[in-house]
């Protein structure tokens, strides 16, 4: 899949590293950004490019919230997760 990402003059599309749909993301500033979809898959943006985020098994998630070394995702099935992130 592609992403979009805009540096504040264009955009650019950026490659995911999944074929699987993004539903949602979060993020602090433009080097930490979080996205999670279908089947459970979670990505996370470094500025660079886009790595796999590991999470407990996960149903198709739809909701992403975080504050900085958090994330909680809620999903179709009534999925809440919590994961504690590092950098």
């Amino acid at each position: 899949g592609i992403a979009l990402r805009y540096d504040g003059s264009a955009w650019y599309r950026t490659p995911t590293g999944t074929d699987l749909e993004l539903r949602a993301g979060w993020g602090t500033g433009p080097t930490d950004v979080y996205a999670v979809g279908e089947a459970g898959v979670a990505r996370r943006w470094d500025g660079v490019s886009w790595r796999p985020v590991a999470l407990p098994d996960a149903d198709f998630l739809l909701g992403l919230w975080g504050r900085k070394g958090e994330l909680v995702t809620t999903g179709l099935t009534r999925t809440v997760l919590s994961a504690t992130t590092a950098r």
